[in-house]
């Protein structure tokens, strides 16, 4: 119980936005899988059973499988269906190459999973290098000969509004002030809700506040 209460009032609208996808489309999740930057276990997503799952983190202190950056990953081609990179490419600095490496040893068919926050605060982990637009994404995919199979744009103005606001909350240093104002968060759940009405989906200004981006890349 605690734990639920915790995760209402302390996870970010982005993590439940991507936790919800990842358990939604987790049946694509096959054979040997490689998790890339998974080592924190982030969130509610809990990896369903799959033939071999094998973590890569470049912080040995979360304890992955192996320490390895996705830049260079100690891999021979096509060692893996499925490769996972979730919240990861706006900490590597080359994030190309590292785009590159996930799909070299990804098998042919295999799918490449990746979400990447858009308008978001910087979090660095231990570096946050940028942002990447749909756009870019697209071109990757071309360049890589990769076949979009899922491009979903995760929340729009409302919840990116939703989320500043909330943040502002939890980060508080006046905890009397702090406490009261978590009766709001109801209403914030109720702002993001409006992205998914006609209202924004028609909107081409509020549909332009993109808060992050989940795809399933599949390998020709």
């Amino acid at each position: 119980m605690f734990e639920e209460i915790k995760y209402y009032f302390l996870t970010t609208y982005r993590r439940k936005a991507l936790d919800k996808a990842l358990n939604e489309y987790q049946y694509l999740f096959k054979g040997n899988v490689l998790d890339i930057g998974g080592g924190k276990k982030d969130g509610k997503f809990k990896h369903p059973r799959t033939k071999k799952w094998i973590v890569v983190d470049i912080d040995k202190k979360t304890k992955p499988d192996i320490v390895a950056s996705v830049a260079k990953l100690p891999f021979k081609d096509e060692s893996f269906d499925t490769v996972k990179a979730t919240e990861l490419f706006e900490h590597v600095d080359n994030y190309e190459k590292g785009f590159s490496e996930c799909v070299r040893v990804l098998k042919k068919r295999g799918h490449l999973i990746i979400s990447s926050p858009f308008m978001y605060p910087l979090h660095p982990d231990p570096n946050d290098y940028q942002r990447v637009g749909r756009e870019k994404w697209e071109s990757l995919a071309k360049i890589n000969k990769l076949k979009i199979e899922i491009f979903e744009e995760q929340g729009y103005f409302f919840t990116l509004i939703s989320e500043i606001l909330r943040a502002a909350i939890t980060n508080m240093p006046w905890i009397l002030l702090r406490y009261p104002l978590y009766l709001l968060f109801p209403f914030f759940d109720l702002l993001t809700y409006l992205d998914s009405t006609i209202l924004v989906q028609n909107s081409k200004f509020l549909k332009s506040y993109v808060c992050g981006y989940f795809i399933f890349f599949k390998k020709s």
